[in-house]
């Protein structure tokens, strides 16, 4: 039991089968489970003797079915994160097969795995992107339709996989559509902030449009909130308060102590990432959730200035 100020709160132990989750998402997600100590979890990983927590962990081997069938009978919830990180290269013809298939192929394995599992999993919990509604997307919630471009082709298809899935198995399916992370020791921020170390900080282009984010701690919150309450359906996993890029610069240069003085114009950027993820890397998204609110969640760090604090705390 964890009693927080005049609430309390029961956290019932839970089966966890975790896929995709040895990286910087799921860094976060493990230790948000294990404040639940009577938790079990099982994580999929290629690698043997993985220490990605100092929690207990129950390995399981990535090319092994067998393995995969033990630990998906009877589980309370499948968290699914795998996929190649969107920002870390070009998007050249091999990277965008890469892209596509680290996202894919899981789920397709997953599925067929399942056919040999007795006791189904109660409950299937699949990531995306807010690069589903495009690259110019502003006042959108879950209700708008995908986008154009690579990246809404790619979350309608990874979107499309899991739902054949949650259908054949007849398992209840989340699908999270996550925002840009920020937090400590990866993801966004991990690039972005390499400039700000020299004084060379600064926006992509005009800075004018708008940037949708999350701190990895309030993402891990709502993965767990949705395990717990088991709620169906697609949601926003976004902070409420979206702000502008050249904003997010100055505040990032804020934090880190260091000017925001620079900018990079669009044709620099062209060249240098080619035009599909320059326009990605330039998405004007003032994405909202309609959705988030229904799970009684209380965020954690809600305003940018608090989360980038805490993501560069330890510098």
């Amino acid at each position: 039991m964890i009693i927080l100020g005049a609430q309390v709160k029961i956290l019932r132990n839970m089966k966890w089968f975790l896929l995709g989750a040895t990286g910087f998402v799921g860094s976060y997600l493990l230790d948000e489970i294990s404040k639940n100590e009577g938790n079990e979890v099982y994580l999929v990983s290629r690698k043997k003797n993985l220490k990605v927590h100092s929690m207990r962990l129950i390995e399981v081997d990535f090319d092994d079915d067998e393995t995969w069938e033990n630990a998906l009978d009877d589980s309370d919830v499948i968290v699914n994160l795998a996929g190649a990180p969107i920002a870390e290269e070009r998007w050249s013809p091999s990277r965008k097969r890469v892209l596509y298939e680290s996202r894919i192929e899981p789920i397709r394995k997953l599925k067929r795995i399942l056919e040999n599992v007795k006791k189904k999993p109660a409950f299937y919990i699949n990531s995306s992107a807010l690069g589903y509604y495009g690259n110019f997307a502003v006042h959108v919630d879950e209700n708008a339709p995908s986008g154009k471009g690579f990246l809404a082709r790619l979350c309608v298809d990874w979107e499309r996989e899991a739902m054949v899935l949650s259908s054949h198995h007849k398992i209840p399916l989340a699908l999270v559509r996550f925002a840009i992370v920020l937090g400590q020791g990866g993801g966004y921020l991990k690039t972005i902030s390499k400039p700000f170390r020299f004084y060379l900080g600064g926006h992509l282009s005009s800075g004018n449009n708008y940037f949708s984010w999350i701190h990895a701690a309030d993402l891990a919150g709502i993965l767990v909130r949705l395990a717990e309450k088991k709620n169906s359906g697609v949601y926003n996993a976004v902070s409420p308060n979206p702000v502008l890029a050249k904003d997010f610069s100055k505040t990032l240069g804020k934090v880190l102590g260091s000017p925001s003085w620079f900018h990079a114009p669009q044709i620099a950027l062209y060249l240098f990432f080619g035009k599909e993820m320059t326009d990605f890397l330039l998405a004007d998204q003032k994405i909202i959730s309609n959705r988030l609110g229904a799970l009684a969640y209380e965020w954690k760090y809600p305003l940018l200035e608090e989360a980038l604090k805490n993501s560069f705390q330890f510098l």
